[in-house]
């Protein structure tokens, strides 16, 4: 099966569409240990999906695959690759949920659409690690906790928040999991 796969893969994706418009969102866009992340394609031209391809890393070559997945309207079909693990679930939209974060899923994972025309898109994921902050530090007045930068509170977005120490040194940014304003 995987020399067919390899085989397709090389006669469909040399034609790949030069000024592609194919981009990886991440969602949410600073995922933490243990959380879920979602890799959304966007910008998708050429007709319907025919068939697209995960990969971890800038290299398409079939040892770097994640999974195959043919979104036949009856009877999706998804070949999983060397680099599939059980917590990867594709969408029929060319998205890509990796649960149940760790180090090792951190890199550049790169799709390959192919609708009329062969699309391709690379992403770096990386992964923030959980911070635990001394309950101490926190009630000291020499510690104050801020949100940097000018983020806008509407729908749902990532928190922030720094602990400053008043000499204006930053002891720590704790990334939050996605929140509802």
């Amino acid at each position: 099966m995987w020399d067919w796969l390899q085989h397709s893969t090389l006669s469909v994706w040399m034609g790949v569409a030069s000024g592609q418009k194919l981009g990886i969102q991440l969602i949410p866009q600073h995922p933490v240990i243990r959380g879920s992340v979602t890799l959304t394609v966007t910008g998708i031209t050429g007709g319907d999906i025919l068939s697209f391809f995960w990969n971890k890393g800038a290299d398409t070559s079939v040892q770097n695959q994640i999974l195959v997945y043919i979104p036949f309207e009856s009877d999706p079909v998804q070949l999983n690759g060397p680099k599939y693990h059980n917590r990867v679930r594709a969408f029929p939209n060319a998205s890509l949920l990796i649960s149940s974060l760790e180090r090792t899923d951190e890199g550049d994972y790169t799709v390959q659409v192919q609708t009329d025309i062969a699309q391709q898109a690379s992403v770096t994921l990386t992964v923030y690690g959980a911070v635990y902050v001394n309950a101490h530090a926190l009630q000291s007045s020499q510690y104050e906790m801020t949100m940097p930068g000018n983020q806008e509170k509407r729908g749902q977005e990532s928190v922030y928040q720094e602990l400053t120490h008043k000499d204006g040194s930053i002891y720590n940014t704790i990334a939050g999991a996605n929140r509802n304003y």
